[in-house]
């Protein structure tokens, strides 16, 4: 922890960049947790990487699922005429497939092998990782505290990178243990 005392300030600062306005008003405090020091989860799978994509999928079915929903619900019960109903629902769809396409296009992930940990398409090799971290930022709000998990990478000549974990996955604690059972599994068997 003491080789990240010097940029912490820096991290810390970025970090806020990042956030939303809201979560600036709400922002209450960043902790640092090495990963070797969090708690382990069993390694038992004989896979050679550790690969996590983003749910964005997920969420958008969803979203689309409630706006077809939305769009019988108001067109097919009014008396609209059907030249516009149909008009309207080519447009949707079209929409909807543009959307998906970018979505399926871009999608985050992290891969954590024994050689480097890539997130998204920048990959980082062992020997340029000086230490790995959880950072869980605090926020405080009307219905208690709220978090917020990023990876932190720290790299050679004082360089770091920040990757959101709330991103990928509900429950940010389960995750993080998981995440960081992986690096530490492929910190001691990096080539």
């Amino acid at each position: 922890m003491d080789d990240i005392e010097p940029i912490k300030y820096k991290i810390i600062a970025e970090l806020k960049e990042s956030f939303h306005f809201v979560d600036r008003l709400f922002y209450s405090n960043t902790d640092f947790f090495p990963t070797k020091d969090i708690e382990k989860k069993a390694i038992n799978n004989v896979d050679n990487q550790f690969r996590f994509v983003k749910k964005g999928v997920i969420k958008f079915l969803k979203i689309f699922s409630l706006a077809l929903i939305g769009y019988y619900a108001y067109f097919f019960e009014k008396n609209i005429d059907e030249n516009t109903k149909y008009l309207a629902l080519v447009i949707a769809i079209i929409i909807t497939l543009i959307s998906l396409y970018f979505l399926i296009k871009k999608q985050a992930y992290i891969n954590v092998n024994s050689g480097s940990i890539t997130i998204d398409d920048n990959e980082f090799t062992w020997d340029k990782i000086k230490d790995t971290y959880i950072l869980e930022t605090s926020f405080s709000g009307r219905g208690g505290p709220f978090f917020k998990r990023h990876l932190l990478l720290t790299l050679d000549n004082n360089n770091f990178r920040i990757c959101p974990l709330y991103e990928f996955h509900l429950n940010g604690a389960q995750f993080k243990m998981e995440l960081s059972s992986w690096i530490e599994h492929f910190k001691q068997r990096r080539h």
